[in-house]
């Protein structure tokens, strides 16, 4: 018999689905804001265990307090004013008059207050409470130029809570840049700012706060610039480091050490990336242009804790080309126990979200846009929590129309009515609420014979089915001989027993559905399967038999033909017609008997005769091996005993080598 294949690749079986990103959110929800939205703070300001969105908008000196439902949803604005001409750019929240409500404190950037709203614990704040600083504040936000420079909580060992403030007599340089201490009198108010003294390498423009020593007491992490130089065209040239001063608990720090700072930016954020219980450091934000030569993409530095106060530069990245990170976070954001770095971006004129997903050890991949906001937003602020209790984390960001952005991205404000100037241009924003609607990781995907679907065993060059989600970035079937390596950005690579990796054959690939043939001379035992695309990879263990045999079928009907013989000429008749139906075999009772061309995989490397049960009776294949023009595919050429004449219906069962394959249905006529 020869070996004839009369069929199509649909019997390789394909299948579709929709993408599914490895990160998603839901479609933006907006709620207005007032004009020049600034900063922005989930808590609790109602005390029903939800968290509110306070927006403070700097250009109409307000702030906007929307009290969470908690499903993600936000109630109807109440406003409560700030004081006059401040130019409020930055918020923060805590109780800073000692009543067990949550207040917010912000702070009149280049201005010479800060000020408390004092919570009721209801959603509603009282009066400003202000406090006067000698200097200018330069904390807060100026459209993202300036962040960082505000650190809340108890440094003086009183049980009130300080401020921690970067302010200066002018701001024309960060030669005139200090950090002042403003301890808590309790009741809302601060007493005279103290400058804290600090190691003598540079001037600092940026801070954040742990406990780098393990003694209970919080340290400082301080960002200092210094002056190295000037270009030709006079402009400053300057060199960043991180100082980490260890403090005594009563407000004075004294410097550890210094460690050249990657990335030039005015953000240092302090958590554990690696999971060793050690407080380590990472860089990533708004980007100072150090050499006067403009703004840098953005990068990302990570400084892993090696407890007792010192530090290791560990890991750096840089950014996307065109894409300026203004804010980040570093939450769970993928559900995976392991906190990722979500980048609220500048790209090309309008705004994007980008994740950087962890990778476990203090390394992060390459950022991914995620989410793109609506058209012509720009980012002015970023906020997490968990808004509807599914234990996912969501982000809200506020957006201003990046129109109104015009000619003010650059402004360069310097002052506190330049700053409110500023802020008044800028039209009514947004916040923009995004819930994660990303699951838990899926599970490995499932790979089975490919022309069964059954679990189990598979066998080198046989053809195989990996079924699972997020394993291709789109849909793609092979055209061309030899099969490829990759199809669709996607690859198989097989790790067999013996340490053998091996590419697959590719071909198709789905998001749900990957189809591919098995390397040659793999080891038998366990094999690693990795299915790799730009989504990332995936891995599952298979066992390698000599044999896995399968019938290809559609709804469980033999796929093949059958052969009749009449004087030496050959007629073929498919199994199956029309519509999917039997068709029916006229198996023959004198002369040349009908055979049963029959299609699978997983067998041609049998060692004993392929026998086949078929209703009642048992035939021995004549030909079990490679189909010859597709890859992974087999032919079994069946005789049909004549015995099975008028059986109709009938299971048909392939025994190869002790193994068994999926039974399929023939009518005999």
């Amino acid at each position: 018999m020869p070996r004839c294949f009369r069929t199509t690749a649909a019997l390789l079986v394909v299948g579709t689905a929709a993408l599914a990103q490895r990160i998603q959110f839901a479609p933006p929800a907006t709620y207005p804001l007032q004009n020049g939205p600034t900063a922005l703070v989930l808590a609790d300001f109602t005390s029903d265990g939800r968290a509110d969105l306070a927006a403070l908008n700097g250009g109409s000196q307000t702030v906007s307090l929307r009290a969470g439902k908690g499903d993600g949803t936000f109630g109807p604005a109440a406003t409560f004013r700030t004081p006059q001409n401040c130019a409020a750019g930055a918020l923060v929240s805590g109780d800073f008059n000692g009543d067990g409500n949550r207040d917010l404190l912000g702070v009149c950037l280049f201005g010479p207050e800060v000020f408390v709203l004092p919570g009721h614990g209801d959603g509603t704040f009282g009066s400003p409470i202000v406090t006067q600083i000698p200097q200018e504040a330069i904390a807060g936000n100026a459209i993202s130029s300036l962040v960082g420079g505000v650190l809340a909580g108890n440094f003086t060992g009183s049980g009130k809570l300080d401020l921690l403030l970067l302010m200066a007599p002018d701001y024309t340089t960060v030669k005139n840049n200090a950090l002042y201490l403003l301890s808590g009198r309790g009741d809302g108010t601060f007493n005279v700012p103290q400058k804290v003294v600090l190691g003598s390498i540079g001037f600092p423009v940026g801070l954040a706060t742990g406990d780098f020593n393990s003694d209970g007491i919080a340290d400082l992490a301080v960002l200092n610039v210094t002056q190295t130089s000037t270009n030709t065209a006079g402009q400053a040239q300057y060199s960043e480091s991180v100082a980490i001063e260890t403090g005594d608990g009563h407000g004075n720090y004294s410097l550890v050490t210094s460690y050249a700072w990657s990335g030039g930016t005015y953000s240092v954020q302090v958590t554990d990336v690696n999971g060793d219980g050690i407080p380590d450091l990472v860089s990533d934000g708004p980007v100072i242009a150090l050499g006067g030569g403009g703004t840098p993409n953005s990068s990302v530095a990570v400084y892993l804790g090696m407890g007792h106060g010192t530090f290791q530069p560990f890991f750096t990245d840089a950014g996307g080309s065109g894409s300026v990170t203004q804010y980040s976070a570093l939450v769970d954001i993928a559900n995976r126990g392991r906190l990722d770095l979500v980048e609220s971006q500048w790209i090309s004129g309008s705004g994007g979200l980008a994740v950087r997903l962890s990778n476990g050890n203090g390394t992060f991949q390459s950022p991914v846009i995620v989410n793109i906001y609506p058209a012509a937003t720009l980012p002015v602020g970023l906020a997490t929590a968990d808004l509807n209790s599914d234990g996912r984390t969501d982000l809200v960001f506020l957006g201003e129309p990046a129109g109104s952005m015009t000619g003010l991205l650059n402004g360069g404000a310097n002052n506190s009515s330049t700053a409110l100037r500023l802020y008044s241009l800028l039209p009514p924003g947004n916040a923009l609420v995004l819930l994660n609607t990303t699951g838990v990781a899926p599970p490995a995907p499932v790979h089975v014979n490919g022309a069964s679907f059954a679990p189990g065993a598979l066998a080198a060059s046989a053809i195989a089915s990996a079924f699972g989600s997020n394993l291709a970035p789109g849909t793609a079937s092979a055209s061309t001989t030899p099969l490829p390596a990759t199809l669709g950005g996607v690859s198989v690579s097989v790790l067999d027993s013996a340490g053998v990796a091996r590419p697959a054959q590719m071909l198709y690939v789905s998001p749900s559905q990957v189809n591919y043939v098995l390397p040659a001379g793999l080891a038998l035992g366990t094999a690693n399967i990795t299915i790799s695309s730009s989504a990332g990879s995936t891995a599952a263990q298979v066992q390698i038999a000599n044999v896995s045999p399968g019938l290809f079928n559609v709804n469980t009907l033999a796929v093949g033909s059958a052969v009749t013989i009449h004087n030496g000429a050959q007629s073929y008749t498919s199994l199956i017609g029309g519509g999917g139906t039997p068709v029916p075999v006229p198996v023959a009772t004198t002369g040349q008997p009908t055979y049963l061309v029959l299609y699978g995989t997983g067998i041609r490397n049998h060692a004993t005769p392929v026998t086949v049960t078929m209703g009642g009776a048992t035939a021995t294949a004549t030909y079990a091996g490679p189909q010859g023009t597709y890859a992974g595919l087999d032919q079994i050429n069946i005789p049909v005993p004549a015995s099975l004449a008028g059986a109709g219906a009938a299971e048909v069962t392939l025994h190869v080598d002790g193994a068994v394959s999926n039974t399929v249905l023939v009518d005999f006529q």
